[in-house]
């Protein structure tokens, strides 16, 4: 009994000295990348530019829209107007036409938009990823965590020294009120 006492006191001591030893290597920092990001003058052209855009195509799809529409209506008359059934078959068939029409364009819509948000982001990101390794190296940590709150965050708390919001903008040449 007093063998194993000592056993586990002796595997407490070696854990505790060798825990010390790696938290002596390990030094973590944060950043909140959702307002580090949000931040960045590119990122914000960026999102302009993707608006802008997605407002363009919203334009056609709306013009598209809006003449289904008018010959939905124009269909309902012909209808009510007693129309032959011929007529009323090619405007099914026209209006299927335009209904695909417009569904393929909203699908080639959001890819568009998709791949116009990959291509001006990527670059912002990955230069971000390298400040972000740029500003670990020069401070000696050994992580970054994210710290955005109520986001996808790996830290809950941490101390403000190892906060380095201000250091990763200053990386980006970000000015800092």
């Amino acid at each position: 009994m007093r063998k194993k006492y000592i056993f586990q006191l002796v595997a407490l001591f070696m854990f505790s000295g060798l825990s010390g030893s790696l938290s002596a290597q390990m030094k973590i920092g944060y950043v909140d990348l959702e307002t580090v990001i949000l931040s960045l003058p590119e990122m914000q052209q960026a999102n302009e530019q993707i608006n802008e855009l997605s407002a363009k195509l919203a334009r056609n799809l709306e013009v598209k829209t809006n003449y289904l529409n008018a010959r939905y209506q124009e269909y309902g008359e012909k209808v009510k107007a007693g129309a032959a059934e011929d007529e009323r078959a090619f405007f099914v068939k026209e209006l299927d036409r335009l209904q695909h029409e417009i569904q393929t364009t909203r699908t080639k819509m959001e890819e568009s938009l998709l791949k116009k948000d990959r291509e001006l982001k990527e670059p912002i990101l990955l230069k971000l990823e390298k400040a972000i390794k740029k500003v670990a190296e020069q401070n000696g940590y050994t992580y970054i965590l994210n710290s955005t709150p109520g986001g996808f965050s790996f830290l809950i708390d941490g101390p403000e020294e190892n906060n380095l919001n201000k250091a990763l903008l200053k990386e980006m040449g970000v000015q800092i009120d």
